[in-house]
């Protein structure tokens, strides 16, 4: 199964983000697993090896449940699933103020 999520994270203690004043970050990504327990798992394992906690997320679905087409930017990672299990492109840091 391929699954769409928005994680939300944290850049750990050492990430050089956190010392740049940024406290959260967003990322959407692709993850093929499965079931959704090992969706996380996965996820959760690369962001951390990429200095990041992972909080939680805005969502996560199986894409066949979607009620809509995937978005360009969705289908690009998807077929790059076929490199590794969890993709994404971009994290999008904040600050506490932002």
């Amino acid at each position: 199964m391929i699954y769409t999520a928005l994680a939300i994270l944290s850049p750990d203690p050492d990430n050089p983000a956190r010392k740049e004043g940024y406290i959260g970050a967003f990322a959407a990504c692709m993850c093929e697993a499965d079931c959704l327990s090992d969706a996380v798992r996965l996820i959760e394992s690369e962001f951390n090896e990429n200095g990041y906690g992972l909080i939680g997320f805005e969502y996560i679905a199986d894409t066949r449940s979607l009620d809509r087409e995937l978005t360009p930017d969705e289908q690009e990672l998807v077929s790059l699933l076929q490199n590794y299990r969890v993709q994404f492109k971009n994290i999008h840091l904040h600050k506490a103020d932002a």
